[in-house]
């Protein structure tokens, strides 16, 4: 089972961040980063990455933006939640979502969702 958090937007989707690492972060960084939606991210990690083959000396410039690579690829969630946050989603106020897939999780959100903009039902005319 996978853990999720949801991020709602009145004018938008629902967005589920799913929590852990993220392998393609790892390998490939910052284009990970884009890859995964995270563009703030991203040139976050790509000026950072840039600063250190430029300041670091040679025998430790790998070490570390495998270390980048890495920190970057722990904290995925909470830089994609951190984006979502400044794009103006809201938290959604339940607790995490508990499914095996991201459809799964979708489906469960949506279960818990009220939604209070609904009409009010109309009387029956043949009662």
């Amino acid at each position: 089972m996978k853990t999720y958090r949801a991020f709602i937007s009145p004018a938008a989707d629902i967005v589920l961040v799913k929590q852990g690492g993220a392998r393609r972060v790892l390998l490939l960084g910052p284009l990970g980063l884009l890859w995964l939606g995270s563009w703030i991210g991203a040139l976050c990690a790509a000026s950072i990455e840039i600063l250190a083959l430029k300041f670091c000396p040679m025998p430790y410039e790998w070490a570390v933006l495998c270390a980048c690579h890495f920190i970057f690829a722990v904290f995925f969630p909470e830089l994609r939640q951190w984006e979502l946050t400044l794009a103006g989603y809201n938290h959604y106020e339940g607790d995490m979502i508990i499914a095996p897939n991201h459809n799964q999780a979708l489906l469960r959100i949506l279960d818990r969702q009220v939604f209070t903009d609904a009409p009010p039902e109309l009387p029956c005319v043949l009662s």
